[in-house]
Parts: C-alpha cells; sequence; structure tokens
C-alpha cells in the first residue's frame, strides 16, 4: 500500500471552504485545489492509501469511465510538485 505525506520541507498547506492552498516555502509557488482534489488530498495526507482511494473512484457510480487514469495522474502531479512524498504508515 502507498501512503503519502505533505512535503513539510518545503510545503504549507491550509483548508478552508473545501479548498486547499498549498505553498510552496522555497519558492512562493503555490497551488489551489478544487474541492474534489482537496478532498483527495486531505484524505491521502490523513492517512488513506492510494491504492483504497483509487478502489473507492473507481467503484462511485457514475464516475468517469477513466477516473482511475485521472486519479493517477493527480497524484502524479502532486508529487512532481513535491507536494506529496511517500511516507507515512497509514
Amino acid at each position: 500500500m502507498t501512503n503519502f505525506v505533505m512535503n513539510d520541507e518545503k510545503m504549507f498547506a491550509d483548508i478552508t471552504d473545501g479548498t486547499a492552498i498549498i505553498i510552496n516555502g522555497d519558492t512562493g509557488i503555490y497551488y489551489e485545489l478544487n474541492p474534489f482534489g482537496t478532498l483527495i488530498y486531505n484524505n491521502l495526507i490523513n492517512g488513506v492509501s492510494s491504492e483504497t482511494l483509487r478502489s473507492s473512484l473507481t467503484s462511485l457510480e457514475g464516475a468517469p469511465s477513466d477516473i482511475g487514469t485521472q486519479f493517477d495522474a493527480f497524484i502524479d502531479q502532486l508529487k512532481a510538485c513535491e507536494i506529496l512524498i511517500e511516507g507515512g504508515g497509514g
């Protein structure tokens, strides 16, 4: 199972009204996640494994057929931006 934590060495985050604002303290670049992205991000940093989240999303009634691919791409973006790093025990 893959668990993620926020990259506390570089990032600062706040979730307000269902929207996450994440700031890279080194570069000043900030990221704003929509409510759905915030929900995923929040679950990840609170110990839910990416596999569990992916499985839950793909089983949602009415979810797009490519939701798993979209989820994987979102995780890849969070890792590429160094917002999330692998770690934590869940």
